[in-house]
């Protein structure tokens, strides 16, 4: 079934009034999820093409500064969407985590150039380039997004606690104590998708601000009691073709040794058995159909699909990540797996937004 509205019905939704200003956007997850909310997202900055391309198709309507963050100073947001410092009521923010990431090499990249998007770039002092813009426009709230791994290891250092001797640029001072330092309370929690209507396991630090003068403390919305399974979000798909084919082998592979229903533990068996080098567990796995997805990735090979012998489709992905079946992606089939992959989940936002706009604003919408 459709995990999410149409485009044209998410435009229909009837605004609430709150305004939002989203920084390192991406293809616009969490900005379709404040709309979901009823909230209007004015302005949005990404400084990738690809994702700023598909924000632009999706999000006609919605400023768009394509620039780097560093680039950009708070007086020009104000100037372009006609407020003055204070006024705004939310700034939303994903800034790329690539080091932090339980999935990488984490404290060996920490302070050096990473591909991101296919340009090479120092992503690590970006939080930091966030909570400049957050002292600059004084939002009532502010709601940063970024991996789990900021809350394992050494990263916790650099988000929690002073963490000199690094290697890292600009880190004074934590990620937590910058942005506390720029007059909010803060509170921050590891949510999973799957917990608010999303059919994926998919596990994100949210860090949520309220300016000081509100005088109320942040908190998060409580777990939705409805699970949505692989099975029940892509089974009308099930005979359709996927846009994406892995090589021959692969596919060979997966109709010889890994089966429906394989899980995590039997593929890493097999892969040990028959001395399949190379194979990632990742796609090999095909438990999921009567639970939560496993975690979409932004690279790599794709995962095959439950209960077919193929890779999924974008059009599956979509319904795993709870964007709109006519949402338009219009870059090749990995740019446009890559796009979802490194997205909010809609539906995650919405929760999150809507748990907002009723605890600050006073604004109550059911989900």
């Amino acid at each position: 079934m459709k995990t999410q509205l149409d485009l044209k019905e998410i435009n229909k939704i009837k605004k609430n009034g709150i305004k939002v200003v989203s920084l390192f956007s991406g293809c616009g997850g969490s900005s379709l999820g404040y709309k979901l909310a009823g909230c209007e997202v004015l302005l949005a900055n990404e400084f990738d093409k690809e994702a700023q391309e598909v924000y632009q198709l999706n999000n006609p309507n919605t400023i768009l500064i394509k620039k780097d963050i560093r680039e950009i100073k708070g007086r020009h947001i104000l100037k372009k969407i006609n407020m003055k410092k204070g006024e705004l009521d939310i700034l939303d923010g994903s800034p790329p985590c690539a080091a932090f990431s339980t999935m990488g090499v984490r404290e060996k990249q920490w302070g050096k150039e990473k591909d991101y998007s296919g340009k090479k770039q120092v992503v690590d002092d970006l939080f930091f380039e966030y909570a400049r813009i957050l002292k600059e426009l004084k939002p009532k709230v502010f709601i940063a997004e970024n991996v789990k791994g900021l809350t394992i290891g050494n990263a916790k250092n650099l988000l929690g606690t002073l963490a000199p001797n690094l290697g890292l640029i600009n880190t004074d001072s934590t990620i937590i104590s910058t942005l506390k330092k720029c007059g909010y309370n803060i509170r921050y929690k590891v949510l999973n998708s799957k917990d608010y209507e999303v059919p994926q396991t998919r596990e994100r630090l949210f860090i949520i601000g309220v300016r000081k003068d509100l005088k109320i403390r942040p908190s998060f919305p409580k777990k939705i009691n409805k699970v949505l399974t692989t099975k029940k979000a892509i089974k009308d798909l099930i005979n359709n073709r996927t846009d994406y084919n892995n090589s021959p082998k692969k596919t060979m592979l997966i109709k010889k040794y890994f089966r429906p229903g394989c899980t995590l533990k039997r593929a890493s068996e097999i892969i040990k058995k028959y001395n399949l080098q190379g194979v990632m567990m990742y796609y090999t796995r095909r438990d999921r159909w009567n639970k939560p997805f496993q975690t979409i990735l932004q690279a790599g090979d794709r995962p095959f699909h439950p209960k077919k012998d193929r890779s999924l489709s974008i059009e599956e992905c979509k319904r795993i990540c709870t964007f709109p079946d006519d949402f338009i992606l219009p870059h090749t089939p990995q740019q446009n797996w890559e796009r979802l992959g490194r997205a909010v989940p809609p539906n995650l936002m919405k929760h999150i937004a809507l748990h907002i706009c009723k605890t600050v604003f006073k604004k109550d919408k059911k989900g």
